[in-house]
């Protein structure tokens, strides 16, 4: 049994395209502005790293409410620390998850039901929830967003607020920020 780090996100095995939407509406809302263009030139295939401070550089125009940019913003580091924290998982969890699984007999059912799961199997669930979260947090204030990873940390629930908002300003209600299921695991266990 593999424990998988789950990308909360988007469903990797459809065809929907949840960049290519946002980067739709986004260019939709600065149609008429000197941004249009730049805008625009935004594919589905570009990096998170070069969307940040394209995000950040809108915010610093005005050209949108606050929460609009918190949620351009948040996303794109939000992508970043996924990817580094499934290899995080990779790294210096996985084999020690599988390890303790084939020791202790667990099936999957430990995973999804974790509050029965063995005290040690939690334990190194909690340890890598907590080392995620710390690396999300690293990941804002390495982009320079130190208030933001203030808020993630002091205020979960202000953050998951504004993110949800900026996502509702973008394309809708639906979609739960990862850092959600993330804090959430991190405070349960």
């Amino acid at each position: 049994m593999n424990y998988e780090y789950q990308d909360y996100e988007y469903d990797l095995y459809n065809d929907y395209d949840f960049t290519a939407d946002l980067d739709d509406a986004l260019h939709d809302q600065l149609t008429g502005t000197t941004w249009e263009e730049v805008v625009h030139r935004l594919t589905p295939e570009t990096p998170a790293e070069e969307r940040v401070p394209l995000y950040q550089a809108i915010r610093k125009a005005n050209l949108l409410p606050n929460e609009a940019t918190f949620f351009l913003i948040a996303w794109a580091v939000e992508t970043i620390a996924n990817d580094r924290s499934a290899e995080l998982l990779t790294a210096q969890y996985q084999s020690r998850f599988a390890e303790m699984e084939e020791r202790l007999g667990l099936g999957e059912d430990a995973i999804e039901h974790l509050e029965s799961a063995p005290p040690e199997y939690r334990a190194l669930h909690l340890e890598f929830a907590q080392a995620a979260a710390a690396l999300f947090v690293a990941t804002f204030q390495a982009f320079g967003e130190h208030k933001m990873a203030s808020l993630l940390r002091q205020n979960p629930d202000e953050f998951d607020r504004l993110y949800n908002a900026g996502y509702e300003f973008f394309l809708g209600p639906g979609e739960e920020s990862a850092l959600e299921g993330l804090w959430a695991m991190k405070a349960n266990d």
